[in-house]
């Protein structure tokens, strides 16, 4: 979000809740427009979440997986993800 607030993206694709945060905030009010939804599809989206993280960021990575590690050990993950 920093980035669109800076300028320096031209466009986003994110999650509709975490975007729709965004752009309530006044950073978001400042600088961007919500032009338009594309419906869930996974011939489009493909399944699932994703997220990126810059190479040098290793401990936050680390730290994410770790957290998927034990949310499916746990048996969460299965819990609360639709088969």
């Amino acid at each position: 979000n920093n980035d669109l607030a800076a300028g320096r993206l031209d466009a986003v694709q994110a999650d509709s809740i975490a975007l729709g945060e965004f752009l309530k905030s006044d950073q978001g009010k400042a600088c961007c427009d919500l032009k338009g939804m594309v419906a869930p599809d996974d011939e489009v989206l493909g399944p699932g979440v994703g997220a990126g993280v810059r190479k040098e960021d290793t401990a936050l990575k680390e730290k994410i997986n770790a957290g998927i590690k034990a949310i499916r050990a746990s048996g969460k993950y299965d819990e609360i993800t639709p088969t």
